[in-house]
Protein backbone atom coordinates (compact mmCIF):
# COMPACT_ATOMS: atom_id res chain seq x y z
CA UNK A 1 0.00 0.00 0.00
CA UNK A 2 2.96 2.07 0.91
CA UNK A 3 4.02 1.70 -2.84
CA UNK A 4 0.59 2.97 -4.46
CA UNK A 5 0.87 6.22 -2.00
CA UNK A 6 2.25 8.40 -4.56
CA UNK A 7 0.36 7.30 -8.10
CA UNK A 8 -1.86 9.69 -9.10
CA UNK A 9 -4.06 8.01 -12.16
CA UNK A 10 -5.65 4.78 -12.66
CA UNK A 11 -2.85 3.42 -15.03
CA UNK A 12 0.13 4.28 -12.53
CA UNK A 13 -1.88 2.25 -9.92
CA UNK A 14 -2.46 -0.28 -12.49
CA UNK A 15 1.42 -1.06 -13.64
CA UNK A 16 2.85 -0.53 -9.80
CA UNK A 17 0.33 -3.75 -9.40
CA UNK A 18 1.63 -5.46 -12.33
CA UNK A 19 5.59 -4.58 -11.01
CA UNK A 20 4.98 -6.04 -7.85
CA UNK A 21 2.79 -9.44 -8.98
CA UNK A 22 6.05 -10.49 -10.76
CA UNK A 23 8.54 -8.95 -8.69
CA UNK A 24 10.65 -11.27 -6.87
CA UNK A 25 12.17 -9.05 -4.41
CA UNK A 26 8.67 -7.38 -3.82
CA UNK A 27 7.54 -9.22 -0.55
CA UNK A 28 10.71 -9.05 0.65
CA UNK A 29 10.90 -4.85 0.08
CA UNK A 30 7.57 -4.73 2.08
CA UNK A 31 8.42 -6.91 4.93
CA UNK A 32 12.04 -4.89 5.14
CA UNK A 33 9.90 -2.05 5.17
CA UNK A 34 7.66 -3.11 8.04
CA UNK A 35 10.26 -4.17 10.08
CA UNK A 36 12.06 -0.96 10.20
CA UNK A 37 8.70 0.47 11.58
CA UNK A 38 9.03 -2.16 14.05
CA UNK A 39 12.17 -1.25 15.34
CA UNK A 40 11.11 2.41 14.79
CA UNK A 41 8.94 2.45 17.61
CA UNK A 42 9.48 2.46 21.38
CA UNK A 43 12.22 0.03 22.40
CA UNK A 44 9.49 -1.74 24.42
CA UNK A 45 6.88 -2.31 21.83
CA UNK A 46 9.96 -3.20 19.28
CA UNK A 47 11.26 -5.63 21.74
CA UNK A 48 7.73 -7.39 22.44
CA UNK A 49 7.09 -8.01 18.72
CA UNK A 50 10.92 -9.51 17.80
CA UNK A 51 9.92 -11.63 20.57
CA UNK A 52 6.70 -12.26 19.31
CA UNK A 53 8.00 -13.06 15.66
CA UNK A 54 10.94 -15.22 17.12
CA UNK A 55 8.64 -17.47 18.23
CA UNK A 56 6.19 -17.36 15.62
CA UNK A 57 8.99 -18.15 13.09
CA UNK A 58 10.66 -21.04 15.31
CA UNK A 59 7.23 -22.37 16.34
CA UNK A 60 7.36 -26.54 15.65
CA UNK A 61 3.68 -25.85 15.26
CA UNK A 62 0.75 -23.18 15.11
CA UNK A 63 0.81 -21.67 18.65
CA UNK A 64 -2.16 -20.69 20.37
CA UNK A 65 -2.12 -17.02 21.25
CA UNK A 66 -2.40 -18.66 25.47
CA UNK A 67 0.53 -20.49 24.92
CA UNK A 68 2.10 -17.18 22.83
CA UNK A 69 1.63 -15.25 25.99
CA UNK A 70 2.56 -17.85 29.14
CA UNK A 71 6.08 -17.58 26.66
CA UNK A 72 6.43 -13.90 26.60
CA UNK A 73 5.49 -13.75 30.52
CA UNK A 74 8.23 -16.10 31.19
CA UNK A 75 11.43 -14.18 32.53
CA UNK A 76 14.54 -15.23 33.83
CA UNK A 77 14.63 -16.09 37.51
CA UNK A 78 10.85 -16.21 37.98
CA UNK A 79 9.53 -19.66 39.39
CA UNK A 80 6.42 -19.00 38.57
CA UNK A 81 3.47 -16.96 35.90
CA UNK A 82 3.29 -13.44 37.14
CA UNK A 83 -0.23 -12.63 35.61
CA UNK A 84 0.57 -9.17 35.84
CA UNK A 85 3.25 -9.52 33.09
CA UNK A 86 0.81 -10.79 30.39
CA UNK A 87 -0.09 -9.15 27.14
CA UNK A 88 -3.72 -7.91 25.99
CA UNK A 89 -4.50 -9.57 22.44
CA UNK A 90 -4.54 -5.73 20.67
CA UNK A 91 -0.85 -5.34 22.25
CA UNK A 92 0.24 -8.46 20.22
CA UNK A 93 -1.20 -7.89 16.97
CA UNK A 94 -0.07 -3.94 17.08
CA UNK A 95 3.04 -4.15 17.96
CA UNK A 96 3.96 -6.64 15.28
CA UNK A 97 2.50 -3.88 12.36
CA UNK A 98 0.43 -6.38 10.53
CA UNK A 99 2.84 -9.04 10.56
CA UNK A 100 0.80 -11.27 13.09
CA UNK A 101 -2.84 -11.96 12.57
CA UNK A 102 -5.12 -14.16 15.14
CA UNK A 103 -6.87 -17.23 13.74
CA UNK A 104 -10.70 -16.87 14.96
CA UNK A 105 -11.46 -20.36 14.40
CA UNK A 106 -8.72 -22.14 16.05
CA UNK A 107 -7.14 -19.24 18.21
CA UNK A 108 -3.71 -19.67 16.92
CA UNK A 109 -1.37 -16.69 16.55
CA UNK A 110 0.37 -17.03 12.83
CA UNK A 111 2.27 -14.99 10.41
CA UNK A 112 0.23 -12.98 7.61
CA UNK A 113 1.20 -14.83 4.94
CA UNK A 114 3.33 -18.05 3.71
CA UNK A 115 6.05 -15.13 2.27
CA UNK A 116 6.20 -13.76 5.76
CA UNK A 117 7.56 -17.53 6.80
CA UNK A 118 10.07 -17.94 4.11
CA UNK A 119 11.65 -14.28 4.31
CA UNK A 120 12.15 -14.86 8.02
CA UNK A 121 13.52 -18.15 8.24
CA UNK A 122 16.46 -16.51 5.67
CA UNK A 123 16.96 -13.28 7.80
CA UNK A 124 16.06 -14.02 11.43
CA UNK A 125 20.18 -13.86 12.83
CA UNK A 126 19.77 -10.56 11.41
CA UNK A 127 16.70 -9.31 13.00
CA UNK A 128 16.21 -11.30 16.29
CA UNK A 129 19.01 -13.55 16.83
CA UNK A 130 18.75 -12.80 20.73
CA UNK A 131 15.23 -13.42 20.75
CA UNK A 132 15.57 -16.82 18.97
CA UNK A 133 18.36 -17.92 21.43
CA UNK A 134 16.30 -17.24 24.44
CA UNK A 135 13.65 -19.78 23.49
CA UNK A 136 14.94 -22.27 25.07
CA UNK A 137 15.90 -20.65 28.16
CA UNK A 138 11.98 -19.50 27.96
CA UNK A 139 10.86 -23.35 27.46
CA UNK A 140 13.45 -24.55 30.63
CA UNK A 141 12.53 -21.46 32.76
CA UNK A 142 9.16 -22.87 32.63
CA UNK A 143 9.57 -26.35 32.88
CA UNK A 144 11.29 -25.39 36.05
CA UNK A 145 8.95 -23.20 37.92
CA UNK A 146 7.90 -24.34 41.32
CA UNK A 147 4.35 -26.14 40.68
CA UNK A 148 6.54 -28.88 38.72
CA UNK A 149 9.70 -29.27 41.20
CA UNK A 150 6.80 -31.25 43.24
CA UNK A 151 7.17 -33.94 40.82
CA UNK A 152 4.42 -35.78 38.19
CA UNK A 153 0.59 -35.23 38.43
CA UNK A 154 -0.76 -38.04 40.84
CA UNK A 155 -3.70 -38.82 38.08
CA UNK A 156 -5.21 -38.22 34.45
CA UNK A 157 -7.36 -35.57 36.25
CA UNK A 158 -4.65 -33.30 38.26
CA UNK A 159 -2.64 -33.81 34.65
CA UNK A 160 -5.55 -32.06 32.80
CA UNK A 161 -5.95 -29.29 35.29
CA UNK A 162 -2.11 -28.78 35.45
CA UNK A 163 -1.83 -28.23 31.33
CA UNK A 164 -4.99 -26.00 31.32
CA UNK A 165 -3.13 -23.72 34.02
CA UNK A 166 0.19 -23.96 32.23
CA UNK A 167 -0.89 -23.45 28.74
CA UNK A 168 3.25 -23.56 27.36
CA UNK A 169 3.75 -26.89 29.67
CA UNK A 170 3.49 -29.45 26.45
CA UNK A 171 5.00 -27.62 23.66
CA UNK A 172 7.87 -26.76 26.18
CA UNK A 173 8.42 -30.27 27.41
CA UNK A 174 7.88 -31.75 24.06
CA UNK A 175 10.23 -28.66 21.75
CA UNK A 176 12.90 -27.42 24.31
CA UNK A 177 15.83 -29.92 22.78
CA UNK A 178 14.67 -29.25 19.43
CA UNK A 179 15.46 -24.98 19.50
CA UNK A 180 18.88 -25.93 20.12
CA UNK A 181 19.30 -26.36 16.74
CA UNK A 182 18.11 -23.10 15.56
CA UNK A 183 21.27 -22.36 17.39
CA UNK A 184 23.52 -23.74 15.45
CA UNK A 185 24.10 -20.55 13.21
CA UNK A 186 24.91 -18.32 16.27
CA UNK A 187 28.28 -18.44 17.96
CA UNK A 188 28.95 -20.26 21.10
CA UNK A 189 28.68 -17.79 23.26
CA UNK A 190 25.79 -16.39 21.80
CA UNK A 191 23.98 -19.97 22.63
CA UNK A 192 21.87 -21.10 25.54
CA UNK A 193 24.36 -22.14 28.23
CA UNK A 194 25.25 -25.93 29.09
CA UNK A 195 24.72 -25.11 32.87
CA UNK A 196 20.88 -24.11 31.95
CA UNK A 197 20.13 -26.83 30.92
CA UNK A 198 22.25 -29.08 33.18
CA UNK A 199 20.20 -27.03 36.22
CA UNK A 200 16.62 -29.04 34.52
CA UNK A 201 18.04 -32.24 33.90
CA UNK A 202 20.07 -32.92 37.31
CA UNK A 203 16.32 -32.77 39.08
CA UNK A 204 14.50 -36.19 38.71
CA UNK A 205 11.55 -34.05 39.99
CA UNK A 206 11.10 -31.85 36.95
CA UNK A 207 12.42 -34.48 34.40
CA UNK A 208 9.15 -36.59 35.46
CA UNK A 209 7.34 -33.59 35.21
CA UNK A 210 7.82 -32.13 31.71
CA UNK A 211 7.88 -36.02 30.22
CA UNK A 212 4.47 -36.76 31.74
CA UNK A 213 3.18 -34.00 30.11
CA UNK A 214 4.14 -35.43 26.71
CA UNK A 215 4.15 -38.98 27.41
CA UNK A 216 1.84 -39.80 29.78
CA UNK A 217 3.36 -44.01 29.61
CA UNK A 218 6.89 -42.79 29.92
CA UNK A 219 8.24 -40.62 32.58
CA UNK A 220 8.20 -42.85 35.50
CA UNK A 221 11.26 -43.23 37.55
CA UNK A 222 13.02 -40.74 34.28
CA UNK A 223 16.22 -38.87 35.15
CA UNK A 224 18.15 -36.51 33.53
CA UNK A 225 20.11 -38.63 31.23
CA UNK A 226 16.98 -40.75 30.10
CA UNK A 227 15.77 -37.60 29.36
CA UNK A 228 19.01 -36.30 27.43
CA UNK A 229 19.47 -40.17 25.77
CA UNK A 230 15.68 -40.29 24.81
CA UNK A 231 16.48 -36.42 22.69
CA UNK A 232 19.85 -37.94 21.26
CA UNK A 233 21.85 -35.04 23.51
CA UNK A 234 25.03 -36.59 23.90
CA UNK A 235 27.04 -34.51 25.35
CA UNK A 236 24.61 -33.56 28.03
CA UNK A 237 24.22 -37.16 28.63
CA UNK A 238 28.22 -37.97 28.96
CA UNK A 239 28.16 -34.57 31.10
CA UNK A 240 25.47 -35.90 33.79
CA UNK A 241 27.61 -38.94 33.88
CA UNK A 242 30.37 -37.48 34.69
CA UNK A 243 28.76 -35.66 37.29
CA UNK A 244 27.17 -38.85 38.48
CA UNK A 245 24.22 -40.30 37.20
CA UNK A 246 25.05 -43.36 36.49
CA UNK A 247 25.25 -44.26 33.22
CA UNK A 248 23.91 -47.38 33.59
CA UNK A 249 20.62 -46.19 35.56
CA UNK A 250 17.14 -47.80 35.18
CA UNK A 251 13.77 -45.50 35.19
CA UNK A 252 10.88 -47.46 36.46
CA UNK A 253 10.47 -49.88 33.72
CA UNK A 254 14.16 -50.58 34.02
CA UNK A 255 15.02 -48.21 30.79
CA UNK A 256 18.53 -47.31 31.01
CA UNK A 257 20.34 -44.44 28.80
CA UNK A 258 21.54 -47.07 26.23
CA UNK A 259 17.96 -48.24 25.55
CA UNK A 260 16.45 -45.24 24.85
CA UNK A 261 19.50 -44.51 22.68
CA UNK A 262 18.90 -47.49 20.50
CA UNK A 263 15.18 -47.41 20.71
CA UNK A 264 15.53 -43.91 19.37
CA UNK A 265 18.08 -44.61 17.02
CA UNK A 266 20.99 -42.30 18.00
CA UNK A 267 23.66 -44.47 17.20
CA UNK A 268 26.80 -41.69 18.39
CA UNK A 269 25.65 -41.80 21.44
CA UNK A 270 25.13 -45.53 21.70
CA UNK A 271 28.38 -45.83 21.32
CA UNK A 272 29.63 -43.49 23.62
CA UNK A 273 27.94 -45.49 26.51
CA UNK A 274 29.32 -48.18 25.49
CA UNK A 275 32.83 -46.74 26.06
CA UNK A 276 31.88 -46.11 29.22
CA UNK A 277 32.14 -49.57 30.03
CA UNK A 278 29.40 -49.71 32.76
CA UNK A 279 26.68 -50.38 31.26
CA UNK A 280 24.73 -54.35 30.73
CA UNK A 281 24.46 -54.19 26.64
CA UNK A 282 21.77 -57.08 27.31
CA UNK A 283 20.15 -55.63 29.88
CA UNK A 284 15.97 -55.62 29.26
CA UNK A 285 13.77 -53.49 30.34
CA UNK A 286 11.04 -54.50 32.97
CA UNK A 287 6.88 -55.22 31.97
CA UNK A 288 5.07 -52.79 32.88
CA UNK A 289 1.56 -51.21 32.66
CA UNK A 290 2.01 -49.88 29.25
CA UNK A 291 3.03 -53.07 27.91
CA UNK A 292 6.69 -52.64 27.09
CA UNK A 293 8.03 -56.52 25.98
CA UNK A 294 10.75 -56.93 27.96
CA UNK A 295 13.50 -56.03 24.94
CA UNK A 296 17.07 -55.43 25.02
CA UNK A 297 18.51 -52.36 23.37
CA UNK A 298 19.21 -54.73 20.14
CA UNK A 299 15.77 -55.92 19.96
CA UNK A 300 14.44 -52.16 19.98
CA UNK A 301 16.76 -50.77 17.80
CA UNK A 302 16.24 -54.11 15.21
CA UNK A 303 12.52 -53.49 15.25
CA UNK A 304 12.70 -50.05 14.63
CA UNK A 305 15.02 -50.11 11.65
CA UNK A 306 18.04 -48.40 12.91
CA UNK A 307 20.90 -49.72 11.13
CA UNK A 308 23.39 -48.14 12.28
CA UNK A 309 23.09 -48.45 15.99
CA UNK A 310 22.33 -52.44 15.35
CA UNK A 311 26.09 -52.65 13.56
CA UNK A 312 27.01 -50.90 16.67
CA UNK A 313 25.68 -53.05 19.37
CA UNK A 314 26.42 -56.39 16.90
CA UNK A 315 30.52 -54.94 17.35
CA UNK A 316 30.25 -55.94 20.85
CA UNK A 317 31.96 -58.95 22.24
CA UNK A 318 29.43 -59.06 25.09
CA UNK A 319 26.27 -58.75 22.81
CA UNK A 320 23.74 -62.27 22.79
CA UNK A 321 21.72 -61.86 20.00
CA UNK A 322 19.09 -64.53 20.82
CA UNK A 323 17.71 -63.15 23.51
CA UNK A 324 13.84 -63.45 23.52
CA UNK A 325 11.53 -61.04 24.63
CA UNK A 326 7.77 -61.46 26.17
CA UNK A 327 6.17 -62.60 23.16
CA UNK A 328 9.60 -64.82 22.14
CA UNK A 329 10.27 -62.88 19.42
CA UNK A 330 14.26 -61.97 18.99
CA UNK A 331 15.83 -59.30 17.53
CA UNK A 332 15.82 -61.51 13.91
CA UNK A 333 12.29 -62.49 14.26
CA UNK A 334 11.77 -58.29 15.41
CA UNK A 335 13.27 -57.19 12.08
CA UNK A 336 12.01 -60.05 9.62
CA UNK A 337 8.73 -58.60 10.77
CA UNK A 338 9.12 -54.78 9.58
CA UNK A 339 10.90 -55.70 6.44
CA UNK A 340 14.26 -54.53 7.52
CA UNK A 341 16.44 -56.36 5.28
CA UNK A 342 19.44 -55.45 6.24
CA UNK A 343 19.50 -55.56 9.66
CA UNK A 344 18.08 -59.22 9.09
CA UNK A 345 21.76 -59.96 6.99
CA UNK A 346 23.75 -58.08 9.71
CA UNK A 347 22.15 -60.66 12.34
CA UNK A 348 22.27 -63.60 10.31
CA UNK A 349 26.19 -63.20 9.69
CA UNK A 350 26.57 -64.13 13.55
CA UNK A 351 27.35 -67.22 13.55
CA UNK A 352 25.02 -69.52 15.78
CA UNK A 353 22.30 -67.47 15.56
CA UNK A 354 18.70 -69.57 15.25
CA UNK A 355 17.05 -68.77 11.85
CA UNK A 356 14.10 -70.84 13.18
CA UNK A 357 13.56 -69.52 16.31
CA UNK A 358 10.14 -69.59 16.64
CA UNK A 359 7.94 -67.71 19.39
CA UNK A 360 5.28 -68.09 21.55
CA UNK A 361 2.77 -68.30 18.56
CA UNK A 362 5.45 -70.76 17.23
CA UNK A 363 5.88 -68.44 14.59
CA UNK A 364 9.61 -68.13 12.86
CA UNK A 365 10.89 -64.98 11.25
CA UNK A 366 10.41 -66.16 7.53
CA UNK A 367 6.84 -66.94 8.61
CA UNK A 368 6.26 -63.00 10.05
CA UNK A 369 8.14 -61.62 6.95
CA UNK A 370 5.90 -63.69 4.16
CA UNK A 371 2.88 -63.02 6.43
CA UNK A 372 3.76 -58.88 5.75
CA UNK A 373 4.76 -59.38 2.37
CA UNK A 374 8.25 -58.49 3.07
CA UNK A 375 9.76 -60.07 -0.42
CA UNK A 376 13.45 -59.04 0.26
CA UNK A 377 13.45 -60.86 3.82
CA UNK A 378 11.95 -63.47 2.72
CA UNK A 379 14.55 -63.87 -0.21
CA UNK A 380 17.46 -63.42 2.54
CA UNK A 381 16.07 -65.72 4.50
CA UNK A 382 15.98 -68.38 2.06
CA UNK A 383 19.52 -68.15 0.97
CA UNK A 384 19.99 -68.65 4.70
CA UNK A 385 22.04 -72.38 5.83
CA UNK A 386 19.11 -74.34 8.00
CA UNK A 387 15.99 -72.03 7.13
CA UNK A 388 12.87 -74.24 7.22
CA UNK A 389 10.42 -73.16 4.44
CA UNK A 390 7.87 -75.34 5.38
CA UNK A 391 7.85 -74.61 9.36
CA UNK A 392 4.38 -74.52 10.79
CA UNK A 393 2.99 -72.52 13.92
CA UNK A 394 0.44 -73.61 16.33
CA UNK A 395 -2.26 -73.85 14.02
CA UNK A 396 -0.48 -75.63 11.14
CA UNK A 397 0.08 -72.29 9.10
CA UNK A 398 2.99 -72.23 6.68
CA UNK A 399 4.74 -69.19 5.20
CA UNK A 400 3.21 -70.20 2.30
CA UNK A 401 -0.77 -70.28 3.39
CA UNK A 402 0.31 -66.67 5.08
CA UNK A 403 1.66 -65.12 2.52
CA UNK A 404 -0.96 -66.99 -0.10
CA UNK A 405 -3.60 -65.31 2.46
CA UNK A 406 -2.70 -61.91 2.13
CA UNK A 407 -1.83 -61.76 -1.47
CA UNK A 408 1.80 -61.29 -1.72
CA UNK A 409 2.50 -62.12 -4.93
CA UNK A 410 6.62 -62.01 -5.18
CA UNK A 411 6.85 -63.92 -1.40
CA UNK A 412 4.40 -66.34 -3.06
CA UNK A 413 6.54 -66.72 -5.93
CA UNK A 414 9.73 -66.21 -3.88
CA UNK A 415 8.80 -69.40 -2.11
CA UNK A 416 7.48 -71.55 -4.88
CA UNK A 417 10.86 -71.06 -6.27
CA UNK A 418 12.10 -73.43 -3.49
CA UNK A 419 12.42 -77.08 -4.36
CA UNK A 420 11.77 -77.64 -0.54
CA UNK A 421 8.43 -75.92 -0.82
CA UNK A 422 5.63 -78.03 -0.07
CA UNK A 423 2.37 -76.82 -1.23
CA UNK A 424 -0.05 -79.32 -0.06
CA UNK A 425 0.46 -78.51 3.72
CA UNK A 426 -2.50 -78.37 5.63
CA UNK A 427 -3.12 -76.62 8.69
CA UNK A 428 -5.37 -76.85 11.81
CA UNK A 429 -8.62 -76.35 9.54
CA UNK A 430 -7.48 -78.51 6.25
CA UNK A 431 -6.92 -75.72 4.57
CA UNK A 432 -3.79 -75.12 2.00
CA UNK A 433 -2.21 -72.07 0.86
CA UNK A 434 -5.02 -72.59 -2.17
CA UNK A 435 -7.40 -72.40 -0.43
CA UNK A 436 -6.44 -69.48 1.85
CA UNK A 437 -5.86 -67.77 -1.29
CA UNK A 438 -9.16 -68.81 -2.89
CA UNK A 439 -10.71 -67.54 0.65
CA UNK A 440 -9.78 -64.09 0.48
CA UNK A 441 -9.98 -64.10 -3.14
CA UNK A 442 -6.66 -63.35 -4.38
CA UNK A 443 -6.69 -64.41 -8.06
CA UNK A 444 -3.48 -63.88 -8.93
CA UNK A 445 -1.84 -65.98 -6.15
CA UNK A 446 -4.56 -68.59 -6.47
CA UNK A 447 -2.84 -68.95 -10.58
CA UNK A 448 0.23 -69.22 -9.31
CA UNK A 449 -0.57 -71.63 -7.23
CA UNK A 450 -1.73 -73.65 -9.70
CA UNK A 451 0.58 -73.52 -11.76
CA UNK A 452 2.93 -74.77 -9.71
CA UNK A 453 0.70 -77.86 -9.76
CA UNK A 454 -1.86 -77.21 -6.04
CA UNK A 455 -4.83 -78.85 -6.60
CA UNK A 456 -8.63 -78.66 -5.26
CA UNK A 457 -8.72 -80.15 -1.39
CA UNK A 458 -11.50 -81.30 0.88
CA UNK A 459 -10.49 -78.36 3.29
CA UNK A 460 -13.59 -75.66 4.10
CA UNK A 461 -13.69 -72.23 2.01
CA UNK A 462 -15.65 -70.22 4.29
CA UNK A 463 -15.42 -69.79 7.93
CA UNK A 464 -12.46 -68.46 10.39
CA UNK A 465 -9.75 -66.74 8.33
CA UNK A 466 -7.54 -65.16 10.95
Amino acid sequence: MNSLNDRLTANDVKDTLKGLRKSTGSYSLAYEATMGRINQQHTQRSDLARRILAWLVHARRPLSFGEINHALATQLGKSSIDFGDTYAEEAVLSVCAGLVTLNDKDGTLRLIHYTAQEYFQDTWMRWFPDESVAIVDTCLTYLSFDEFKGGPCVDREALRLRKTHYGLLEYAAKHWSSHLGDQDRLAEVEKTKTETMMSFLQDAFLVQSAMQAVHEDLYPGMHGTHLSAFLGLKDLTMLLIERGQAADNEDALGRTPLWWAAEKGYADLVTALLHTQSVDINRTERLGVNGSLCQTPLIRAAENGHEAVVKVLLTEEQIVVDVVELFGRTALSRAAHNGYQNIVQMLLDIRGLDVNKKDKLEQTPLYCAAGNGHEGVVKVLLATEGVDINSETRRGRTPLSHAAQHGHEGVVKALLASKWINIHSKDWWGRTALDWARIEKKDSVVALLMAAGASDTSGPTTGETT
